[in-house]
């Protein structure tokens, strides 16, 4: 893509793939929220238990090997 369309495309390029990335984690979240308040109606700390668990699977993801997170995703 850089050398047909230059160097320009590359920070773009980053910028609406952190924009994706960072809108399907939100989208994903608010689905599990939804899900987990359903299941488990008046359980106080499942908000939070759920909060946990997404910021520690977002960096074991940025910080894992590649190979991994695309088993662990499928």
């Amino acid at each position: 893509a850089v050398a047909s369309l230059g160097g320009w495309i590359e920070p773009v390029m980053v910028v609406l793939i952190i924009v994706f990335a960072f809108s399907t984690l939100i989208g994903n979240y608010a689905y599990a929220e939804v899900n987990l308040d359903y299941l488990f109606r008046d359980r106080p700390g499942s908000d939070l238990a759920l909060r946990l668990i997404v910021v520690a699977a977002v960096f074991y993801g940025a910080i894992a090997k590649l190979d991994f997170v695309w088993v662990a995703a499928d």
